[in-house]
């Protein structure tokens, strides 16, 4: 079964891209550029490349766009060394060794440049307004992010962190191997979870399909949770174990989330209100390490938190209101391509790509 992420998204830090993720360049991996505009064709080319890889039994995991949670921003073939991406802004790739290392694939051939020259005043004016709606989804996360700020800092103070320290020695303890291989660990960083237009979408079949052993700590606040995984990815990376960190949708430059450990099939999950794992057989709710069972009815610290949600949801609007945008761009373009001739391409470049 494939694996589904994101590996960009609006965050407190503006767009953020793991697209560096993709390939590693010195070590013998291929990666497909592919350049075009809105609605010519780049994420139905990957979609294609999917169906030709499950038909040869090809494993992958499938990069979907945060803007648009329909459409694909890439393909990764790990076994084969191969990747495939949309090049374009907002996740620019550019060659470093062309032909060597990198390939584009350019769909901007089976375009009608009159009719988009014709519609150049449109084409300006939506691709303006989109632009204008990211940075105020943008601006809400920024936001969302300095009132969490406020969230952790009252949390804190309200921890018992000896006891926190405690459960995290126990913990390590606990799922220490013995018989741990000494090899290099491969550390992935994936985002999971990402704010779009429909709102917070979360690839849940990628923990369920790796992991059988799911360990959920219950965090309304997100903060208590992302410490412990974070002391539990530096104990498994000492292990010597494979790693795939699950980054925050809010602040992916910083903060993990949820963190997967192939090698064991097992999992540790943040549940808050914006993703639900609560069914899970190993719940432990963070809130035993609070000094004072109050905690929770502290109406400065609820009323930040209904503030953050508040922020997330209408940057989340903006989102929304951006997609709608770029439906009335990309039309424009539709409109211009000569679609036999693409398909045509895109049926020689997928067989050339799986060769």
């Amino acid at each position: 079964m494939s694996q589904s992420y994101f590996l960009g998204c609006n965050s407190a830090d503006g767009f953020v891209s793991l697209f560096n993720e993709l390939y590693d360049a010195y070590d013998g991996w291929t990666i497909y550029i592919i350049k075009g505009g809105p609605g010519t064709g780049k994420s139905t080319l990957m979609k294609n490349l999917c169906k030709y890889a499950d038909s040869k039994n090809i494993k992958y995991e499938k990069i979907y766009c945060s803007s648009d949670p329909n459409s694909l921003d890439g393909v990764i073939f790990s076994e084969l060394k191969i990747s495939i991406a949309d090049g374009t802004p907002p996740h620019v790739l550019e060659p470093k060794f062309p032909g060597a290392v990198e390939n584009l694939v350019t769909l901007n051939n089976f375009w009608n440049r009159d009719m988009l020259k014709k519609n150049r005043k449109d084409i300006i004016k939506y691709s303006t307004l989109i632009s204008a709606e990211h940075a105020k989804c943008i601006r809400y996360l920024k936001a969302a992010d300095i009132i969490q700020s406020e969230i952790n800092r009252e949390v804190l103070l309200n921890t018992d962190t000896d006891k926190l320290k405690r459960f995290i020695l126990r913990e390590i303890r606990r799922n220490a191997d013995e018989t741990s291989i000494n090899k290099t660990p491969k550390i992935k960083n994936r985002i999971i979870n990402a704010l779009t237009p429909d709102g917070m979408v979360f690839f849940k079949e990628s923990v369920y399909s790796q992991c059988d052993d799911i360990t959920v700590f219950k965090d309304d606040y997100s903060v208590l949770s992302q410490i412990i995984i974070e002391e539990l990815s530096s104990f498994y990376k000492s292990e010597h174990k494979d790693i795939i960190k699950c980054k925050s949708f809010l602040n992916p430059n910083k903060l993990t989330d949820h963190i997967i450990l192939p090698e064991k099939r097992k999992a540790f999950l943040t549940d808050n209100y914006n993703f639900n794992f609560s069914t899970e057989k190993n719940l432990i709710h963070v809130s035993r390490f609070y000094k004072k069972t109050i905690l929770n009815e502290n109406a400065t610290l609820n009323s930040a938190l209904n503030a953050k949600k508040k922020a997330i949801e209408t940057a989340s609007e903006h989102l929304k209101k951006a997609k709608e945008l770029h439906d009335k761009l990309e039309s424009y373009y539709i409109e211009a391509m000569d679609f036999d001739a693409l398909n045509d391409y895109t049926s020689k470049t997928v067989k050339e790509i799986l060769k």
